[in-house]
């Protein structure tokens, strides 16, 4: 189909920014220690001490996210 559906374990560890599009799976916030490497197009994961804090997903702007 034309939709993705995520899972996630509770709401708060989801983060949708409107305006650039991004969809955030765990801790929003990146230091300059984090090591930030893109997957594969519009997918990038954030490490921390080489653990997963983050998966970040260009889902595209201004949608409506439940």
């Amino acid at each position: 189909t034309d939709k993705t559906i995520f899972k996630y374990l509770r709401h708060e560890d989801t983060f949708y920014d409107r305006k650039s599009g991004w969809l955030c799976f765990g801790n929003k916030k990146i230091e300059v220690i984090d090591d930030v490497i893109e997957i594969m197009e519009n997918v990038c994961v954030v490490l921390r001490d080489e653990e997963l804090i983050s998966v970040w997903v260009k889902v595209g702007e201004n949608l409506e996210i439940a």
